[in-house]
């Protein structure tokens, strides 16, 4: 099994890297999100056979490398 590195869209902010808070009715601010840290996206490493497998668990991933140089998606 190899590692690979998965990087995402940041739920939170849906990429965009900001977080539109309500402060009052007609208000609103504008925040860095957290999840992220402001990239818009969030990267985790999991163990897989081979690339087709971690792109049929992650069919929305930005991209997919493996533990030495692998291929993005």
């Amino acid at each position: 099994m190899t590692d690979f590195r998965i990087t995402l869209p940041c739920p939170e902010c849906v990429g965009s890297g900001e977080i539109e808070n309500q402060i009052a009715a007609d208000d609103f601010s504008i925040s860095i999100c957290e999840a992220c840290g402001g990239n818009g996206f969030q990267t985790h490493t999991e163990m897989y056979d081979c690339l087709e497998d971690a792109k049929l668990d992650y069919p929305n991933a930005l991209s997919i490398e493996g533990e030495r140089g692998g291929r993005s998606v």
